[in-house]
């Protein structure tokens, strides 16, 4: 029997895809052996995870943190990478200092507004002149009521206390500043009446009659000028306003050999028994500067220089030992020298 030609070539075509599938199988086993195993479980969420070494595409409905930032652990005494270098527009900053107080006392006087017959330097039994003479501070001589004593002197004294400052930078260069204190200052009268005994009885404490102490709380708003915003150096002057309260007033207390030869006399009787000062304004100039030391803080110097004229009235208009009220005024214009720490907001 005898095979065509298209018989035979369709025997060889099969008999080549049975040698082809038997390949096949034999490669099977070598390839499932080589591959890594993936075993497929859901999780609670029922999202069956990503096989090891495939990363999900980012889903656009989850929020993702911001990489945190260099200075975040940035400490208060630090200079960070971020600080700002000097003062600018907005800028709050709360300063702490300890301050000076000089008093220059640059002119006063003292004058007298009582009655006759009173007892400490007129009257009767009065050391210098005689009866019926009436002495006011100041004078040499014998003197009528209500004679302004122009060689007589009101002086306060120096001190030291704490500032609280709080500025505001509006703009750069221009600045807000409140000032929060409390001094205490003690008033000393000279060359009264009592030193025309001083030339008899040459007892020096008479030239310096204790009149009180006080304590003063000047509030006061500055506006200043800054020459260098954004500077570590910066200074800068200024101008503005004080209101000097005198919430508690003690009168003096001078002692009583002194009293005694002044013709005052008596246990526990004192020359003042009142003391009361007027509420003063003032004007004040600012100089000083900043130095920014470390991050948020700054070395602070400044000075001030107030225009005051203060009013102090001593006892009432009917009081026997000084002839009646006392009126004494005093320019002490005192200068303020100020240093300390400031903290920016």
């Amino acid at each position: 029997m005898s095979v065509t030609p298209t018989r035979r070539a369709a025997k060889g075509a099969t008999l080549g895809l049975l040698s082809m599938a038997a390949t096949a199988a034999l490669a099977l086993p070598a390839m499932a052996a080589a591959a890594p195993v993936t075993t497929v479980a859901t999780t609670s969420t029922g999202v069956a995870p990503m096989p090891k070494g495939m990363q999900a595409a980012p889903d656009v409905n989850v929020n993702v943190a911001a990489p945190a930032d260099d200075d975040s652990g940035c400490g208060l005494w630090k200079t960070c990478k971020n600080t700002r270098i000097g003062f600018g527009a907005g800028d709050i900053v709360l300063g702490l200092s300890a301050i000076g107080v000089i008093t220059n006392n640059t002119s006063s006087g003292v004058t007298i507004n009582g009655v006759n017959g009173g007892a400490m330097l007129g009257g009767k039994g009065a050391a210098l002149n005689g009866k019926g003479t009436n002495y006011i501070p100041g004078t040499k001589g014998a003197y009528s009521n209500g004679t302004h004593g122009k060689h007589s002197s009101l002086t306060s004294t120096d001190n030291a206390m704490p500032e609280m400052t709080i500025r505001y930078f509006i703009t750069d260069n221009i600045s807000l500043e409140a000032i929060a204190s409390m001094v205490h200052l003690h008033y000393y009268a000279h060359n009264t009446a009592a030193s025309t005994l001083n030339a008899v009885t040459h007892n020096q404490q008479w030239n310096k009659l204790d009149v009180g102490h006080t304590w003063v709380l000047p509030p006061t708003l500055t506006a200043a000028w800054h020459f260098r915003p954004h500077k570590r150096f910066n200074p800068y002057v200024g101008v503005g306003f004080m209101l000097a309260f005198f919430p508690d007033n003690s009168p003096g207390k001078n002692d009583q050999a002194t009293l005694a030869k002044l013709g005052v006399g008596g246990h526990n009787r004192q020359l003042f028994q009142r003391l009361k000062i007027q509420t003063t304004p003032a004007v004040a100039f600012d100089f000083g500067f900043d130095y920014q030391v470390l991050g948020n803080w700054f070395w602070n110097f400044d000075v001030k220089q107030a225009l005051m004229h203060t009013s102090v009235f001593l006892n009432h208009k009917h009081a026997q030992l000084t002839n009646g009220q006392v009126h004494a005024h005093s320019s002490i214009n005192p200068t303020i020298l100020g240093t300390g720490i400031a903290y920016r907001f």
